[in-house]
């Protein structure tokens, strides 16, 4: 997931689209990007209440939410 989030923002930022079975990333922009993205990810660790009531609390996920997040932060 990091890496997903890491590759749309390059993407953004590069203001195209890339063709990533031939992109290759250099150390620097690696961690750069894969830093971003995962501020990104934490920063959605706790649902919103607009997701809450969509439904969420009926899956019990304000609970599992967080740790959703947290396995798609694991390298």
């Amino acid at each position: 997931m990091v890496e997903r989030v890491a590759r749309a923002l390059y993407a953004v930022e590069a203001n195209c689209e890339v063709d990533w079975s031939t992109f290759w990333w250099t150390v620097n922009s690696k961690k750069h990007y894969f830093g971003k993205a995962r501020a990104v990810i934490e920063a959605m660790r706790e649902p919103t209440e607009a997701m809450l009531a969509a439904g969420m609390e009926q899956l019990g996920a304000e609970d599992i939410w967080p740790d959703m997040i947290d396995a798609a932060l694991l390298p």
